[in-house]
């Protein structure tokens, strides 16, 4: 049995979201997990209205995970407390599932600095809605203590911080992404990088 892993995910930003968003978080998804985890997710960014980028530059920790778990990203939103369905959460796009091992390998690929994502497509939630072009850069990290999980949760909070002034509309990324993940039936089966 392969041992656990502590794993940071680290949130960076969407692209090409469809034009409806207000507010979006990302959700997390693991399966597999070697414990019961709940899903993890960030916090709502800002997003300005002809903007085509939301930005959350988050780190999210799972201290136990099994390198053989599959992971999948969501992007939603928080409809209007006034509006039909008061507040429920909608997906806008959702990742293929990937399994942590791919990830890692992904990242490796295109370089395993902390500023270097990789960009992961992004596709409608259901079959019924438009195709979207949505992409979502993402680190994937394993970490070797809960210490360096706890300093980059601090360094991020501080990156938001610094972003989120009061004339700040949005969040922008940090860093271009130099890895791109291809959709295909099977994400552990194809990936390239530039």
């Amino acid at each position: 049995m392969a041992s656990s892993k502590r794993i940071q995910f680290h949130i960076d930003a969407a692209t090409d979201l469809p034009a409806h968003k207000s507010k979006p978080f990302v959700r997390v998804k693991i399966t597999d997990t070697a414990a019961k985890e709940n899903p993890l997710r960030t916090s709502t960014t800002r997003c300005d209205k002809h903007s085509e980028i939301a930005s959350w530059q988050e780190n999210l920790t799972l201290d136990t995970v099994s390198p053989s778990c599959k992971v999948t990203f969501e992007v939603l939103e928080r409809s209007p407390i006034w509006a039909p369905g008061m507040g429920k959460a909608s997906k806008l796009a959702i990742s293929d599932a990937y399994p942590l091992r791919k990830l890692l390998d992904m990242q490796a690929e295109g370089g395993h600095a902390f500023d270097t994502n990789i960009e992961l497509p992004l596709h409608a939630p259901s079959p019924v809605a438009s195709p979207t072009s949505a992409r979502l850069s993402v680190n994937v990290r394993e970490l070797t203590s809960r210490q360096t999980a706890h300093d980059e949760v601090r360094r991020s909070a501080e990156r938001r911080k610094s972003h989120d002034g009061a004339i700040s509309p949005s969040r922008t990324p940090l860093s271009p992404a130099v890895s791109f993940a291809i959709p295909s039936s099977d994400p552990s089966t194809s990936h390239s990088s530039l």
